[in-house]
């Protein structure tokens, strides 16, 4: 208070009739800044530190094994239901019988569901669509998962009728379906904590290769892991069949349980214990999580912090857990928008017990995305996109040429980055299921005047098409098109 009146007074004394006027001056600029963001994720603790009160700085946060300072934390239940969820249903992945149960036993706990935020409703046959759109009306939710449900029985029932098992689908088929719902999802950035449930049937693993590497299959599950993960969904794999969830295990020894039993006098008395409630004092629910039937979406959900449902009886504890979560910024200072996954952990030094968090984190739309686009692309799936995108390809004395157009656009924030252009041609459909698939970076598209680029492709024999995908990696804005590239 002081030195400003000081200030004051010696302006008055220099310049009795006022401060002189003053050229108006451009704001200071500097040649190098730091621009700093948050990035939010969402943590599991362990039970024994949920009720805890814990601040920033009692987090370990590694980004590639180098330590990143945490902003801000909170539980998830500070805020009035912050979750954002998706119920996948994928005809493909999931047979009658598992579509049956699985949509009944959701459609029960509708109540708990839009108790954590907005739930939306997807059913994959084989494309996305959307069944019911974002809402938090409990019956809403329940009578479009209880219809899903009506409609698998009566297949359910077709099938057994026939007398034939559940058609398996290939390796080839499941990788299409992961690469939609990845497109899916990619188009979708809600802001807070989001969950996945997809129901599916969990694939068999054919045996790894001789040198270790795994299987189609096993590679595109990690591979979708691993996407999932980077954007942050928390993937719980629904897959209830008809079975039961066998025998609670007793928290009372076998030695006491003889001494209870013999009632022999003498000996100290044996005060008899229950067993908590939870799932995991379930056979089944213990077979869930180490048998080999489930290897397929424990590896999809894992990474993710998500987990497998195979018994109903899973699904109240698992919506209640979610409400126990934890929310964690990372301050992000300003770093090259490559697309590029980065591995994640976080712990609470001093604690025994490990943390979960998703494994992966992105810095923008990752290569293995555009390369899922190309496949949607190509397979007739119609994507929605955002970037005024015109393309052709014309062919010259040099050889074929895709040519590049992006008209003006006005952002709301201004993120300057790198534009990647990615184009794909089809490639059979063999176990393998691969596109040839390529890649170019330009180091910066003005979005804002807009560009022109072209570049030189080279199709295979008998390709008849191309699929290109432009992706401004700073807005994370992306268009795409499947071109003719002639006889």
């Amino acid at each position: 208070m002081a030195r400003r009146f000081c200030a004051a007074l010696l302006a008055a004394l220099l310049f009795p009739g006022g401060l002189p006027a003053q050229s108006p001056q451009q704001p200071e600029t500097f040649s190098e800044s730091l621009v700093v963001r948050e990035r939010e994720i969402v943590i599991d603790l362990p039970d024994n530190l949920t009720g805890d009160r814990l601040e920033p700085g009692d987090f370990r946060v590694l980004m590639d094994g180098e330590p990143r300072a945490v902003a801000r934390a909170e539980p998830v239940s500070a805020a009035d239901a912050p979750w954002t969820a998706i119920v996948y249903v994928d005809r493909v992945l999931a047979s009658p019988g598992t579509v049956f149960y699985s949509t009944l036993s959701l459609s029960e706990h509708a109540r708990s569901l839009t108790g954590l935020g907005t739930v939306e409703v997807v059913v994959a046959d084989s494309d996305p669509v959307t069944a019911l759109a974002p809402t938090r009306e409990p019956l809403a939710v329940a009578r479009t998962l209880a219809a899903l449900s009506g409609e698998a029985r009566v297949e359910r029932d077709r099938a057994e009728a026939r007398a034939r098992p559940d058609a398996q689908p290939s390796a080839f088929e499941a990788h299409r379906q992961l690469a939609k719902l990845l497109a899916f999802l990619a188009a979708r950035r809600p802001a807070g904590p989001h969950a996945l449930f997809l129901v599916a049937d969990s694939p068999e693993l054919a045996t790894p290769k001789g040198d270790g590497s795994p299987g189609p299959l096993a590679a595109s599950l990690q591979e979708t892991a691993r996407l999932l993960s980077a954007y942050g969904w928390v993937t719980t794999a629904v897959s209830l069949r008809k079975e039961e969830i066998g025998r609670q295990h007793s928290m009372i020894s076998d030695v006491d349980r003889i001494r209870l039993s013999a009632g022999a006098p003498g000996l100290p008395p044996v005060i008899p214990t229950h067993p908590p409630r939870t799932t995991l004092a379930f056979d089944g629910v213990i077979d869930v999580f180490i048998g080999p039937k489930t290897a397929a979406l424990r590896t999809l959900s894992q990474p993710t912090t998500g987990t497998v449902v195979g018994f109903e009886e899973q699904i109240g504890p698992l919506l209640a857990s979610l409400g126990l979560r934890w929310r964690l910024w990372l301050d992000e200072p300003d770093s090259p928008m490559d697309g590029r996954l980065h591995q994640i952990a976080v712990s609470v030094p001093g604690k025994r017990k490990q943390v979960r968090s998703q494994e992966w984190i992105r810095s923008s739309t990752p290569e293995e995305i555009a390369g899922a686009r190309l496949e949607n692309l190509l397979s007739g799936v119609h994507l929605e996109d955002n970037l005024p995108l015109t393309a052709a390809v014309a062919r010259t004395p040099a050889g074929m040429e895709l040519r590049i157009e992006v008209a003006s656009l006005q952002l709301p924030e201004s993120r300057p980055g790198p534009v990647r252009i990615s184009w794909a041609f089809p490639g059979p459909e063999s176990e393998e299921g691969a596109t040839d698939v390529h890649h170019q970076i330009l180091p910066r598209g003005d979005l804002e005047k807009g560009f022109r680029h072209t570049l030189r492709i080279e199709p295979p024999a008998g390709a008849r098409k191309v699929a290109v995908v432009v992706e401004a990696l700073g807005p994370e804005r992306w268009a795409g098109r499947v071109l003719e590239t002639g006889p």
